[in-house]
């Protein structure tokens, strides 16, 4: 049991929430947390609880957000929990204090009965708490003669020009390729305006001769790499691309193949480079839930046979059934007395199923289709805590 109350933080919290988190992330700015990600730090009560923290002597000592958030993948809807601005006032570091309150929120995550969980941050640090990285992300680097020599057919008249967010039209549009996608946060028109007002950003428009949004980026700070784009056609896209690549120079772009897979499909055969890195830090606690949403956007080998393998997951004492069957994969909690294969952490099997880089040949004999590709999982940078 802890010596330290914890809270949630209200309303009248707020001022001195921004000047902890600028003081712990030594950001200049006061306002650089509610300027930058507005669509979780707002001076409103549903906000500011959000944020769990410890007081000594009437300060706010240390704090972390467990910001609730919905998590589309393909047909499925998870309950998702986004951790971040997890820190401690430099004044009152040394007291293990992030430690108390991390495990706090773990607590409330189980409690609640979240599908998964998210955070950035290190990743030893935070796989003492339950997460791993996991998911990938394509990194591609683009320059002017890859789409100059690439064929496509550009978008006659269009034009290219920075987001008005106080544009509720050209929003609106922006926010039907949002959600057409397969996996994705489900914000309100509202809130989605936010992500996309973020200060250390741009987003970028194509326009077609009538005025109406065609294509949109999400572009960093410094205007060096593509984080979202979507649109209604892939010569739409690529259209914008080759405005963008031409304003600004050599383009990174980091893509999730869910997200855009037509476009990935397209830089695969015509970037400069390309490679494959861990996405984020996650934490699965529905395993099965998110495991079968999960394989619904995987495409499998044409030819596989039906298999299974019962993984007994040892921090937990339960059993886990993974079976293919007609070329789907599933997965379910199986009775305790059924024959078991393997044994492994809940974080392991995480690990080798959502990683890009893990092998285990025990697994891979038991069940090929497994191992045949990682399981996505990811979160599109503008939808960062």
């Amino acid at each position: 049991m802890s010596k330290y109350n914890i809270i949630q933080l209200e309303e009248r919290d707020f001022d001195e929430l921004m000047d902890v988190l600028s003081r712990a992330f030594q950001k200049a700015n006061h306002n650089y947390f509610s300027e930058g990600v507005g669509a979780y730090y707002q001076k409103t009560a549903e906000c500011m609880k959000a944020n769990y923290a410890i007081k000594i002597e009437g300060k706010i000592a240390a704090v972390v957000g467990l910001f609730p958030m919905k998590y589309q993948m393909g047909e499925t809807l998870l309950k998702c929990a986004g951790i971040g601005g997890v820190c401690v006032a430099p004044e009152f570091r040394g007291q293990k204090l992030m430690g108390i309150l991390m495990e706090h929120v773990v607590g409330v995550i189980k409690i609640q009965e979240y599908d998964l969980a998210w955070l950035s941050g290190d990743r030893q640090r935070y796989r003492y708490y339950g997460w791993e990285k996991s998911g990938t992300e394509n990194h591609f680097k683009l320059i002017k003669s890859n789409v100059k020599h690439a064929k496509f057919n550009k978008t006659e008249g269009a034009i290219c020009q920075s987001l008005n967010v106080d544009n509720n039209i050209d929003v609106g549009l922006c926010y039907k390729f949002y959600e057409r996608q397969q996996i994705h946060c489900k914000w309100s028109v509202d809130d989605f305006a936010k992500r996309l007002r973020h200060r250390f950003s741009h987003t970028y428009l194509l326009k077609n001769k009538t005025g109406d949004v065609v294509a949109y980026a999400y572009l960093n700070k410094d205007k060096t790499q593509i984080q979202e784009i979507l649109g209604d056609s892939l010569n739409s896209i690529l259209t914008l691309v080759d405005r963008l690549i031409e304003e600004f120079g050599i383009l990174d772009i980091v893509l999730p193949y869910e997200q855009n897979p037509e476009f990935v499909r397209w830089l695969y055969d015509n970037a400069q480079t390309h490679a494959i890195a861990n996405a984020r830090s996650w934490m699965i606690c529905d395993l099965p839930k998110v495991i079968n949403a999960a394989a619904t956007m995987r495409e499998l080998p044409d030819i596989i046979e039906d298999a299974f393998v019962n993984i007994r997951i040892t921090d937990e004492d339960k059993v886990m059934n993974l079976s293919v069957h007609n070329g789907c994969l599933s997965a379910r909690w199986e009775s305790d007395d059924v024959a078991v294969s393997l044994e492994m952490a809940k974080i392991d099997l995480q690990q080798l199923l959502f990683s890009p880089s893990q092998q285990h040949r025990p697994l891979s004999m038991l069940l090929p289709v497994v191992m045949h590709e990682s399981l996505p999982l990811f979160l599109a940078t503008a939808d960062h805590c």
